[in-house]
């Protein structure tokens, strides 16, 4: 087996070989002595195994270098799905960071550190880890700047802007985008700074979809189809200064070809979740029907519109197929959303029970996730930019499946009692009525409790100083009203009374009824939020919730799922009882 992968690799250098007889116009890179070694770890692509033993037997023949073997042994590793594989990239990739081979002293070390450096930011922004994301592509901008590499610098500059806008700085984002784009748009045409336009472009797609901007996604995948009819049809017109593709014409078709069908799956994409099911039909197929919609990076990539197209035997096929590369690594955001894609379809089948099985699955998994993002600042923006939209899909999912046995309840109800359907209606108002009665109560006592600070009943059962404790922490964050703070966390309060994580956790599952510190802060801010209620009608639901550190976009649901009413209802109430 051995002799066969030295074959292989041997065969790939001839055909190499023979490839650049024919274009001596070809510019290589710094790195590209080492082209050979690097087809030959490519051509199991689908196979990480077998890449690295041929992979090996190329270093073993002398076809490439030990820095090249590590590269891209990096890279076999960082294209898979389990996110271990792809830590073992990223260590790679730190450890050759400090290799003589990427010292930035002249342009071919240079040239290697851009080349971990760019592999780096790849794997980090698939893993969203957006600080260190952002962090790298500033290195990759400095060195660029160093030594003019002027549109690298801009490719860059928009990998830049696309970390801010997953950070939580959505307007800077784009504007740095547009900027990037514009300056590409400037100057003679060449085939580099159109490469390098339509990267930036899908950039911004990306980012538009995520805030909701459809018909601006479409437009800019269409003037992607555009530029690269205008390309085709007068390709003398481009200078020749790519690095990235050899001047072969049917390596450049196969380029425009795969962005062309990308643009196409964009279109597709803006059309489903506008609504346009007829136009997002016609591009879907043209994508299925490219080379690239046949791959498995492109059928990933068209999954998104299997949902508001209702293609359901089309989504779950895909989501099987990134389940099985997962493997065992399933906690991670990619296998969070192939199990709320699993609740839809089942719903849409009219499996509720099952339906509601994936979605407490996807519930957990998700808060799970969010705790362990705690750790990195990055993280935690980027989940705060995601968590609107995705508690608004969750709630409407309940909502709608809680309305479902509503209905059916009511529909019995009904049934059973026509005759006195007047009276029937009449009882229901009262039920309503005397509900919320009863739930402002319940709301007034807990306010009561915590205005007078009363130790929580069951402190009886430990020493004083774990009360004592737990009453000096609890005092601490209402008086100084750390809870105001939408960034307070476990770690906050470990480091302010220098103790572990697991006494924290003990004195919560003892002294309080949420038993986890965010379901505890969330409390403390519940009953603020009533307080400010209770003695200032006049204050927005906004100020208040930003007040007691909530997500005013949020507020109302999350005040209504903790009490079983909504903050305008308790007013109301509230204020019938003051009359």
């Amino acid at each position: 087996m051995k002799k066969v992968h030295i074959i292989l690799v041997i065969t790939a250098c001839w055909a190499v070989s023979c490839q650049r007889s024919h274009t001596p116009h070809y510019r290589p890179s710094p790195s590209d002595s080492l082209y050979t070694a690097e087809l030959a770890a490519h051509i199991y692509a689908d196979d990480p195994e077998r890449a690295l033993v041929v992979l090996d037997s190329a270093y073993l023949v002398g076809n490439t270098s030990e820095f090249r073997r590590d590269y891209l042994r990096a890279t076999i590793y960082g294209r898979q799905q389990i996110n271990p594989q792809r830590g073992k990239a990223l260590d790679i990739c730190e450890e050759l960071l400090q290799h003589d081979s990427t010292r930035t002293d002249s342009e071919s070390t240079v040239a290697h550190r851009l080349d971990v450096l760019n592999l780096m930011t790849a794997i980090y922004r698939d893993r969203k880890d957006y600080e260190n994301y952002l962090k790298y592509a500033y290195e990759i901008v400095s060195l660029n700047r160093a030594w003019g590499n002027e549109t690298e610098v801009l490719r860059a500059e928009a990998e830049i802007g696309l970390a801010l806008t997953n950070l939580g700085r959505q307007e800077e984002g784009l504007q740095k985008l547009d900027e990037v784009r514009a300056a590409l748009s400037r100057g003679a045409p060449s085939i580099d700074r159109l490469d390098a336009w339509i990267v930036v472009t899908k950039r911004k797609m990306n980012t538009l979809g995520d805030l909701g901007r459809y018909d601006e996604v479409a437009q800019l995948a269409q003037e992607i189809i555009d530029r690269l009819d205008a390309y085709q049809a007068h390709p003398e017109n481009y200078a020749e200064d790519s690095r990235r593709l050899p001047p072969i014409k049917e390596d450049r078709d196969r380029w425009c070809d795969f962005y062309r069908s990308q643009a196409h799956g964009f279109l597709g994409y803006a059309y489903a979740m506008s609504g346009k099911e007829t136009e997002a039909r016609k591009e879907v197929a043209i994508f299925e029907a490219s080379d690239h919609g046949r791959t498995y990076s492109g059928r990933r990539m068209i999954s998104r519109v299997w949902v508001p197209l209702k293609e359901w035997n089309k989504l779950m096929l895909i989501d099987d197929e990134v389940a099985t590369r997962m493997g065992a690594d399933t906690l991670n955001i990619d296998y969070a959303t192939i199990l709320h894609d699993r609740s839809l379809a089942a719903k849409a089948r009219g499996r509720y029970v099952e339906s509601r099985e994936w979605l407490d699955r996807y519930a957990r998994l998700k808060d799970e996730l969010a705790d362990r993002m705690q750790a990195s600042q990055a993280q935690e923006y980027a989940a705060l930019y995601h968590e609107s939209e995705q508690d608004r899909a969750l709630a409407e999912v309940k909502a709608e499946a809680l309305r479902k046995d509503q209905f059916i309840l009511f529909t019995m109800i009904m049934l059973a009692m026509a005759v006195a359907a007047v009276l029937y209606y009449s009882n229901q108002q009262n039920r309503i009525e005397e509900k919320n009665k009863a739930l402002v109560r319940m709301i007034h006592e807990l306010s009561e409790k915590a205005k007078h600070a009363a130790a929580p009943a069951a402190a009886t059962k430990h020493a004083f100083e774990d009360e004592d404790t737990f009453l000096l922490i609890d005092k601490t964050i209402r008086e100084e009203k750390l809870y105001a703070n939408t960034q307070l966390q476990r770690q906050d309060i470990l480091d302010r009374f220098n103790i572990r994580r697991q006494t924290l956790n003990d004195l919560l599952n003892e002294y309080t009824l949420d038993r986890t510190f965010p379901g505890y802060v969330n409390s403390i801010r519940m009953e603020e939020a009533v307080r400010i209620l209770q003695e200032d009608p006049t204050q927005t639901f906004t100020s208040i919730a930003e007040a007691v550190g909530l997500n005013p976009a949020n507020f109302r649901i999350q005040f209504k799922q903790y009490f079983g009413m909504t903050p305008a209802e308790y007013r109301e109430e509230f204020l019938k009882e003051q009359a």
